[in-house]
């Protein structure tokens, strides 16, 4: 499996992933020709994709989706114009991919996946203010992790953001802040774990350093050895690749 972060972030999310079969996106929340752009810098076409999963409804995530075909679009949330409504308790196969999904706890109804294809594994989780033990069990020992870290606290706290929106972004309904991705990620992976990307990092309360680091002091406070994984925040604008077919990925880096 091989996969591309082409946005990550409150300007726009959209992720490729490609297990030599079928393109799935996640997301399609950047404009439609920055998508054809930037699928042809990768040596895609845009009438390729498949198949396209969305998390929720807000505009960052879906701002695209009117341009694509709506049969191939898939969602466990109820979104306006999309037809194909998975259930929200059920796995789901797309082509060759095994979908697993999972409720997450937004402002709007939200869902993380656990996508599967020929023995590896990918949790996608984002938009969320807190994950619930119960779903917990689904990002256990994945391959691969795109997981939000949103914020820094304390930049958040000193931002000049209105109190109501920082409440937001704090409560159940928000987002992750670095720390807490970075103790939930330390409690899912497993010796199955080749790499981690740290999504949707806002661009006035973080840093991709910051989350970055506060990640590798919980692994380092865990006495947890990450030696041999590949470790990464992704940018906002920039296309970003992963999968174990990328010989580039071979440093534990920003």
């Amino acid at each position: 499996m091989k996969f591309y972060s082409l946005a990550s972030g409150s300007t726009g999310n959209a992720f490729l992933v490609d297990n030599g079969k079928d393109l799935l996106f996640i997301d399609v929340g950047i404009p439609y020709n920055k998508i054809k752009e930037k699928l042809s810098e990768l040596n895609y076409d845009i009438d390729d994709v498949k198949y396209i999963l969305i998390t929720h409804s807000h505009t960052d995530h879906i701002k695209s989706l009117n341009s694509f075909c709506m049969e191939k679009v898939y969602s466990c949330a109820k979104i306006p114009g999309i037809k194909n409504i998975m259930a929200k308790d059920e796995i789901f196969y797309l082509g060759d991919y095994k979908i697993t999904p999972y409720p997450l706890s937004h402002d709007v109804p939200c869902f993380g996946y656990r996508i599967e294809s020929d023995d590896e594994s990918l949790v996608y989780i984002t938009d969320t203010g807190y994950v619930n033990y119960k779903i917990k069990k689904y990002l256990k020992n994945a391959t691969y992790y795109i997981f939000e870290s949103n914020h820094d606290i304390n930049m958040l706290m000193d931002s000049d953001r209105p109190y109501f929106l920082k409440s937001r972004i704090l409560s159940d309904k928000g987002h992750l802040s670095n720390e807490d991705a970075s103790e939930l990620i330390y409690e899912s992976i497993g010796d199955n774990t080749k790499e981690i990307y740290l999504a949707h990092i806002s661009r006035d309360c973080n840093k991709k350093e910051l989350a970055y680091r506060t990640l590798i002091e919980t692994l380092d406070s865990n006495k947890f050895d990450y030696s041999n994984l590949i470790i990464k925040a992704l940018d906002k604008d920039d296309i970003l690749k992963g999968g174990t077919l990328h010989e580039e990925n071979i440093n534990c880096t920003v």
